[in-house]
């Protein structure tokens, strides 16, 4: 038996009250406890009496990037990043620099990815010397 074929689910019905129930060609149907049960099983991906609902996949979760010190960010809802929250798979946030004084060092849009991490650090916001602006 691999690691697909662990048991996620497995149900029996009595076999008076399902009389016209078919096996979806995921699971693995049995009759069992002296021939007066069906036993599903199911595989890793599905679940439910008969097999026919499907494991949603977990969206990971990225913890708050922060914000960069003299700068600001703008969650995915549009709100200010005045409260620290957890973002989902998927979600991205835009840096910015407070005031013409500070530019920006970094990328200003990351992203949370599948593994759970954000796609680059978050970026600093740095007061260059005089003459060295942009």
């Amino acid at each position: 038996m691999s690691i697909e074929d662990i048991l996620l689910f497995k149900h029996c019905f009595d076999d008076s009250s399902v009389k016209d129930l078919t096996c979806e060609r995921w699971s693995h149907c049995q009759t069992c406890k002296a021939n007066s049960m069906l036993c599903i099983t199911c595989p890793s991906d599905r679940f439910g009496p008969t097999c026919s609902e499907k494991v949603e996949k977990q969206r990971e979760i990225c913890g708050d990037p922060g914000i960069p010190r003299d700068g600001s960010r703008l969650n995915p809802d549009g709100s200010d990043a005045s409260d620290p929250r957890m973002f989902e798979e998927g979600e991205s946030v835009i840096f910015s620099c407070n005031g013409e004084s500070f530019a920006l060092h970094g990328t200003s849009f990351i992203t949370c990815l599948a593994d759970g991490i954000w796609s680059a650090p978050r970026p600093r916001c740095i007061n260059p010397p005089v003459g060295e602006y942009h």
